[in-house]
C-alpha cells in the first residue's frame, strides 16, 4: 500500500496518520479543563453502560427471581425492588453525564 497524504486520491483508498499537532491544537482552542472533564464524563458515561448491561445479566440470573412460584413473596419483591433501584440509580448517573457533556457542549 502506498501512502499518501489526502484519504481519497482518484478512486483509491489512501491512509495516513494524523499528526500530533492537531490534537493539541483542538485541545487547546477547547481547553484543557473542558477537555478533561469531556474525557473523565465520557468515560463515566460509557462505564456506567457497560455496567448497566452486566447489571441487568445479574439481575436476570439471579435464582429467587428465576423462581416464578416464588413471585408474591416478600423476600421476592424484596430483591426485584433492590435491582431495580440500583438499575434506576444507574440509569439516573448516565443521564447525570449526558446532561453534563451537553452543557459543555454549549
Amino acid at each position: 500500500m502506498r501512502f499518501c497524504p489526502y484519504i481519497i486520491l482518484q478512486g483509491h483508498i489512501c491512509f495516513s496518520q494524523v499528526k500530533l499537532t492537531v490534537f493539541r491544537s483542538y485541545a487547546k482552542a477547547m481547553g484543557y479543563v473542558v477537555l478533561a472533564c469531556v474525557v473523565i464524563f465520557m468515560l463515566g458515561f460509557q462505564s456506567l453502560n457497560v455496567f448497566s448491561n452486566y447489571w441487568l445479566t445479574y439481575w436476570t440470573e439471579d435464582p429467587l427471581l428465576k423462581n416464578v412460584s416464588r413471585g408474591y413473596t416478600s423476600e421476592y419483591e424484596s430483591k426485584f425492588t433492590y435491582y431495580l433501584v440500583w438499575y434506576t440509580v444507574i440509569g439516573v448517573l448516565q443521564g447525570r453525564n449526558l446532561a453534563v457533556l451537553k452543557f459543555i457542549d454549549l
